[in-house]
């Protein structure tokens, strides 16, 4: 029987595929660097991403001991650039991207005995690495749900780019690109069910579910245990970009219905975007009294508003996951958040009050009750947001994430043909 060659397997040479990729940053910049300094671990790493990213890298490494990935920066041509920021052509830019950038490293692809891409980790066009003499990992992939068509007619936005981006998602499963890009890989990884579902019928195997992001544990800290005094009002949280796919009107609405119901809930809305100045201006009478908008705030001043919260409200109605709710569940708090898509994933009933999503009416009615609970129960709350720190710790940390990602590596060259030796 052939034997695996042991040597590839020990320490294979990776190269990762990461646009976005920046030391100190949250979402896909953030997923990009982490990815790479927790496979440097496992693997000799390469990552190709952007130039405009090589000064705050660079100095990132310094400060790095240990494994550290090397990094080859490319862009496209000054006048592209200038292009893409001009008339936000972003998309645009990341596809000529991914091509262009697959040929500027031609000659030293041989070098690699595997290609990972990560970021952007949308499955409408997942790098561009078919034909290559290695196998290639593509993911965890992400953009696969759709805003509930269920919910789409009440949306106090965007409904029509709303409905333009589901038939998007329609036109990309059927896209021949997409379908070749996906079906050249050796794995597909998908960051929630929805997705994999998408991507299963796609490429007509099934596809792994895997989260796509991951929490720096060892920045996790011992939360202190908070006086409780029942008779006090309790502060819910609400974190992220005001635009219509979040839906914050719905965590307005649950906190404005238990408080009608006599639960002394305050509400701080942490974040910018378009829809502020019509919450603003839809606010009721006595709203101020309890609902704070606190605008953009630094990310690291975000610890403050999760140390003086009780709870934190995710009402996020179409996402790959939620950063935000592994930020919650490192300081320790509960969370009440929709079940499905990639939260539904980070989240069980042992820290999380999950609420189905089956109609805008049944939908903020479940809310409001989940958010009276908590107001009502602060043994609850205390329990709930223990258990949120340990299921942190356990399963959503980024070594748990390398250590999975390690073993989807291995599963692939153990079963390539092209690094077999061949039988003498």
């Amino acid at each position: 029987m052939t034997k695996v060659n042991s040597e590839i397997l020990a320490k294979p040479r990776v190269l990762l595929s990461a646009y976005a990729c920046e030391p100190n940053r949250g979402s896909e910049p953030g997923v990009g660097w982490n990815v790479a300094l927790g496979m440097a671990q496992y693997a000799e790493v390469t990552v190709l991403t952007k130039a405009n990213n090589k000064e705050v890298i660079v100095a990132a490494l310094e400060k790095i001991s240990g494994p550290k990935p090397e990094f080859i920066y490319y862009d496209l041509p000054n006048w592209v650039v200038w292009l893409k920021r001009k008339f936000s052509l972003v998309a645009v830019y990341y596809i000529a991207w991914q091509i262009f950038g697959r040929i500027a490293v031609r000659k030293r692809l041989s070098e690699f005995d595997l290609i990972h891409h990560v970021t952007f980790n949308g499955f409408q066009f997942p790098g561009f690495w078919l034909g290559v003499d290695c196998p290639v990992v593509l993911g965890p992939l992400g953009g696969g749900m759709v805003y509930p068509p269920a919910f789409i007619d009440s949306m106090i936005a965007g409904r029509r780019a709303e409905k333009m981006r589901s038939l998007a998602v329609k036109f990309f499963f059927y896209n021949p690109i997409t379908r070749l890009l996906l079906r050249s890989a050796d794995q597909v990884l998908a960051a929630n069910q929805e997705t994999a579902d998408l991507l299963q019928g796609m490429i007509g195997s099934p596809v792994s579910v895997m989260l796509e992001t991951a929490y720096q544990t060892d920045q996790v800290r011992k939360i202190p245990e908070k006086k409780v005094n029942e008779s006090a009002e309790i502060r819910a949280l609400w974190i992220g970009g005001l635009m219509a796919r979040k839906a914050p009107q719905i965590a307005i609405e649950a906190v404005r219905e238990v408080r009608k119901k006599g639960g002394r809930v305050t509400l701080d809305i942490v974040g910018s975007g378009e829809l502020r100045k019509y919450l603003e201006r839809t606010m009721e009478e006595g709203d101020q009294e309890w609902l704070t908008f606190e605008g953009q705030v630094p990310h690291q001043k975000i610890n403050e508003f999760f140390s003086r919260a009780d709870f934190l409200l995710f009402t996020s109605l179409r996402d790959t996951s939620g950063n935000v709710v592994l930020e919650a569940m490192a300081n320790g708090l509960p969370v009440i958040v929709p079940d499905h898509q990639g939260v539904a994933q980070i989240c069980s009933a042992d820290h999380a009050l999950m609420i189905p999503v089956e109609s805008p009416n049944q939908l903020v009615g479940d809310f409001t009750r989940a958010v009276l609970k908590f107001a009502n129960n602060p043994e609850l709350r205390r329990e709930m947001g223990k258990a949120s720190q340990e299921r942190l710790l356990e399963k959503w940390g980024w070594a748990a994430y390398c250590g999975k990602m390690d073993k989807v590596y291995r599963n692939c060259l153990s079963r390539d043909d092209r690094h077999r030796p061949s039988d003498a």
